[in-house]
């Protein structure tokens, strides 16, 4: 690790988080220090108010109702989990940790920055010890379709803002294999099953790595390259070009290979599940897009939300900086503390008085459309390991939409990073 002390630079979060209108908000959270940790409305025990799971004027209606003569309480939200309840008891519920990250690349260059800085954070999660990884990530068929899509612009925009180096290292796959996307997916599970059953040769192994290049299934291939020994990469069709580009990634200010590959190798995984979707951003006009933009800049909108993250993150930056790890940083992003003041600061922008009204609805229904997707990712991924632990790494904003979404799933337990990570006494 080099002797010179780097300065954390979060407060660069702070101001990618607020380029409101992008469709990709760089904030990422998941769960709070016990000594920071609040009770969420949503939770049981929640003050009885207007943010409550209650119905607004519950207690209204209670009233009117006795008046009346009738004590019967408002009716409840159906819970197919509570219905459930008899029925799943006794079973071992999936337990998922949603954890909320920020964005490395926007605080650390290549050269400066050391995968040191997040061991203690690796160390937590591995004690949840996950049968299964997701990412912040496109789904290898999303990417497959906007490729092949040419009807609109914004398609292949999406591409050039989130999977740059997805495409271009698919291409490059497909000169050594020869395979279109169909057939080197399908050969891509073929050997992940192999993998998953007993360990691969490392000719095998490179031919994963390549099949999963093809595949636009970069987080897999990175996490197969990792398992390849120095002396095993470079061979057979893997030219020292190629070695060269993956070796850089196992090094690089990336949440998805600093944390999720790094976890999914540290238990013997052979897949990073990509759970991303980007196609709602498709479906915002460009003159929608100017639209907020205008507003967000000709109003003082944008730069009070960016001077209250800052005053926000500065204490836990200033000890990360001193301290050379981000343990804090992810305490901080994970609490209840940081996903209240991110829904305040961040999505009550678009219900200001200084924005149009039709506008900020419209773009808030289309982050819950994202989120909805993502969330429907998540449950994917775990339908497959009843019974066992999932981790997902993503971005700070999205982890109260997440936690929303799937906290009433049936047989899903929701765990937080403070469990394994609680803050100094």
């Amino acid at each position: 690790m080099p002797s010179t002390k780097r300065h954390v630079r979060l407060s660069q979060v702070a101001r990618a988080i607020v380029v409101l209108s992008a469709g990709s908000l760089a904030g990422c959270a998941t769960a709070s220090p016990a000594a920071e940790r609040e009770t969420l409305p949503s939770e049981p025990g929640a003050a009885d108010d207007a943010t409550s799971d209650a119905p607004r004027g519950a207690d209204v209606g209670h009233a009117e109702a006795e008046r009346v003569g009738h004590a019967e309480a408002p009716r409840q939200a159906p819970s197919l989990r509570t219905w459930l309840s008899a029925e799943t008891e006794g079973l071992e519920p999936t337990k998922l940790m949603i954890l909320g990250t920020t964005h490395l690349a926007q605080d650390f260059d290549e050269q400066t920055f050391d995968p040191a800085l997040l061991d203690a954070v690796v160390a937590a999660v591995s004690d949840f010890e996950p049968s299964v990884v997701g990412v912040e990530a496109r789904p290898p068929a999303q990417i497959w379709a906007l490729r092949e899509r040419d009807d609109r612009e914004s398609w292949s925009t999406i591409l050039e803002l989130f999977d740059p180096a997805t495409v271009e290292l698919a291409d490059r796959a497909e000169e050594v294999v020869g395979l279109d996307w169909g057939e080197a997916r399908l050969r891509q599970r073929e050997l992940l099953g192999r993998a998953e059953a007993d360990d691969l040769s490392p000719e095998k192994r490179r031919r994963l790595v390549l099949l999963s290049l093809r595949a636009y299934d970069l987080p897999t291939a990175t996490l197969q390259w990792r398992y390849l020994e120095e002396g095993e990469r470079v061979a057979g069709d893997i030219t020292e070009s190629l070695a060269a580009d993956m070796d850089s990634r196992l090094t690089s200010p990336n949440e998805i290979v600093q944390i999720g590959v790094r976890v999914a190798y540290e238990h013997g995984l052979q897949r990073v599940h990509a759970l991303d979707d980007q196609m709602s951003l498709a479906l915002q006009t460009e003159e929608e897009h100017a639209q907020i933009e205008a507003i967000l800049e000709e109003s003082s909108i944008r730069e009070e939300i960016t001077e209250r993250y800052e005053a926000l993150q500065a204490p836990k930056d200033e000890r990360a900086s001193e301290e050379q790890d981000l343990l804090p940083v992810y305490r901080l992003f994970n609490s209840d503390r940081f996903m209240r003041a991110d829904a305040g600061l961040q999505w009550a922008a678009f219900f200001d008085e200084r924005m149009d009204e039709t506008l900020g609805r419209t773009r808030i229904a289309r982050r819950e459309v994202r989120d909805l997707t993502i969330a429907s990712n998540v449950r994917a991924m775990t339908a497959r390991h009843p019974g066992e632990r999932a981790l997902v790494v993503y971005g700070a904003s999205h982890k109260s939409f997440l936690e929303s979404y799937l906290r009433d799933m049936i047989d899903l337990e929701i765990v937080q990073f403070e469990d394994y990570a609680p803050a100094p006494e």
